[in-house]
């Protein structure tokens, strides 16, 4: 059997099938007093929620950390705490110090519109866990044979996950699957980890000896998983929202954006001041609600991409003293809207966005073909020598070392010798900058032996996939590409180029 917290969890998913508890509980929440209060989707939607007043003992908590140790490749974000759960955690707040809500269900967020599900799994998007919890009676026949008799049988929710990453997300010739996400979830009133969306209690089929009675006869309770479900934030949710005047308007009947009596601007549902994160007017302006229920003024704020609600590259603005951002992003590849491909944020950094999502996107290029590189820190490389592989150079710039700018644009783009096309830097005979010379086919070099500039000069490209240079060289005719009929010895100079010339 599992550990403690394992067992404690089973007991709540199935409380949950009954409709009695739908929450990954490790402790029994009965014993622990509690605070009721009620949150909003951004649909507006109430959601109850509740605080428990008495935090986890250290024994406790050092109890629950043990549950990690059954799952492979699991990290821990941050110790186990009573104080959020994994609905809480993946659509109300995701700050581990400042959520301190525990929520039982999240279907309202995923039934009012404020979550658009999705066929696959998506970056930034958040997926649903589904169990089935059946109650199987054995019992013995005549000749002492097991005979299984199911009494009960439902579906219910069981967790959520906010999705990191997904392996082969943007290939639409395969469905991912659940072993190809990586996600951040909150277990129950265990610890925070990042995992591989498979490797967590919530994804187990699991079978639990509940009771055995004296004629012989046993419960078991069967934990399955079901199914999983994928959604994506709504990005109309707090899209184009007018901003109205506050002033003779009682606050219990205010919904929406308002400009205050008092100055401050402020998001209201049913009356209640919200930390919305980032909203947008009906004029285009950007505002950003902070956890005073206030927007944002006269400052530099830095938000995450949970609070940006879909509406622009999270990352660091300055707010004007109406609270309105001061310098939108840069569009730099043509692509209409800020929320897909290449853009410059006003602090200089440069994202390559997909849905919303920030991407490793690799080698890119902008409206004017200038090339920049996006690594894994999910920006721009700027102001530094940089080595691109092929594995991110996307077939459109020769595979080596390369120097970014200030500005992030790649400053050493190899020549282009041969007539292939100039704009196509990852095909061709070329010259990098260390002077080397290489023929590259979708960016990647290649022995291509005996090759012709456009000025009718020769390079012979070896099995170093480099041009030979200052030595003699003897090249056969399996690799003369058509230019010798038989073995013949040249003299390459420095720059690579044949200077005894006996080819065709």
């Amino acid at each position: 059997m599992k550990k403690v917290c394992i067992w404690v969890l089973t007991l709540c998913m199935l409380l949950g099938s009954a409709g009695l508890l739908v929450s990954a509980a490790s402790t029994d929440s009965t014993s622990q007093t509690k605070i009721n209060a009620t949150v909003y989707t951004p649909k507006g939607s109430a959601v109850d929620v509740f605080t428990y007043v008495n935090e986890l003992t250290d024994a406790e908590k050092a109890g629950n950390l043990d549950i990690a140790s059954e799952y492979k490749g699991v990290q821990l974000v941050s110790e186990p705490t009573n104080q959020f759960n994994c609905y809480s955690f993946a659509f109300y707040n995701r700050d581990t110090q400042t959520n301190h809500y525990w929520m039982n269900s999240p279907s309202a967020y995923l039934t009012d519109g404020s979550y658009v599900q999705t066929d696959r799994p998506v970056r930034g998007g958040i997926v649903v866990y589904y169990q089935r919890v059946a109650f199987v009676k054995v019992t013995t026949d005549a000749d002492g044979n097991p005979v299984e008799n199911f009494l009960s049988s439902s579906i219910s929710l069981s967790h959520s996950a906010f999705i990191l990453d997904v392996a082969d997300d943007g290939d639409d010739t395969t469905v991912p699957t659940m072993n190809d996400v990586t996600v951040l979830s909150k277990w129950g009133q265990c610890g925070t980890y990042i995992h591989n969306a498979t490797e967590c209690p919530y994804a187990e089929h699991k079978h639990y000896l509940a009771s055995q009675s004296a004629d012989g006869s046993a419960l078991y309770l069967y934990m399955c998983f079901e199914k999983a479900e994928f959604y994506v934030f709504n990005a109309e949710n707090y899209a184009s929202k007018p901003l109205q005047s506050g002033s003779g308007v009682a606050t219990a009947r205010k919904n929406g954006l308002y400009l205050d009596e008092d100055g401050e601007i402020r998001y209201y549902v049913k009356g209640s001041p919200q930390h919305t994160g980032l909203v947008q007017d009906t004029e285009g302006n950007y505002y950003f609600i902070n956890s005073t229920g206030t927007a944002v003024k006269d400052t530099a704020y830095t938000f995450d991409s949970f609070k940006a609600n879909g509406l622009l590259p999270y990352g660091t603005y300055t707010f004007d003293e109406e609270g309105r951002i001061s310098e939108l992003p840069t569009e730099l590849d043509g692509v209409d809207g800020y929320m897909d491909g290449l853009v410059r944020l006003p602090d200089g950094q440069i994202r390559y966005m997909e849905d919303g999502v920030p991407l490793h996107a690799g080698v890119v290029q902008d409206a004017e073909g200038a090339y920049y590189y996006l690594n894994s820190t999910l920006q721009g490389v700027r102001d530094e020598s940089y080595a691109i592989g092929l594995r991110y150079n996307n077939g459109v710039l020769a595979a080596g070392a390369y120097t970014m700018d200030a500005d992030g644009k790649i400053t050493d783009l190899p020549e282009v010798l041969d007539d292939s096309d100039p704009s196509d830097l990852g095909n061709g005979l070329m010259r990098l900058a260390d002077g080397s010379v290489v023929f590259y086919v979708d960016g990647a070099p290649v022995h291509k032996g005996l090759v012709r500039d456009s000025e009718g000069n020769f390079y012979y490209i070896n099995g170093t996939l480099r041009g030979v240079t200052g030595t003699q060289y003897t090249v056969w005719p399996q690799y003369g590409n058509g230019f010798l009929n038989e073995p013949q010895t040249f003299t390459f100079d420095a720059l690579g180029q044949m200077v005894q010339d006996g080819a065709e």
